[in-house]
């Protein structure tokens, strides 16, 4: 997943074939985001370029667990230049 500093980043996390409620638990964010560890969404805004690892874990009532390690690639903040003059006599 690809984002840019500054952009707000919001990715949920989905399980099939739980039992119930899922509690989440996040570990090892990037600063400026943070996890919601009832809803299973992580949300924020990278303050700086890299690449971030990450990982997710989650249990349903019966106990079942299951985890991933995810990686974002937070790019520079994007600058729009042109080389181009625009010059009106008006």
């Amino acid at each position: 997943m690809v984002f840019r500093v500054g952009q707000t980043i919001r990715i949920p996390f989905t399980v099939k074939s739980a039992a119930g409620q899922l509690v989440w638990v996040f570990r090892g964010l990037p600063s400026g985001i943070k996890g919601n560890s009832n809803e299973g969404v992580i949300e924020g805004k990278a303050p700086e370029a890299g690449y971030f690892n990450f990982e997710v874990e989650c249990a349903d009532k019966e106990g079942k667990s299951g985890q991933a390690f995810i990686t974002i690639n937070v790019q520079p903040a994007a600058t729009l230049t042109s080389k181009y003059l625009f010059y009106s006599s008006h």
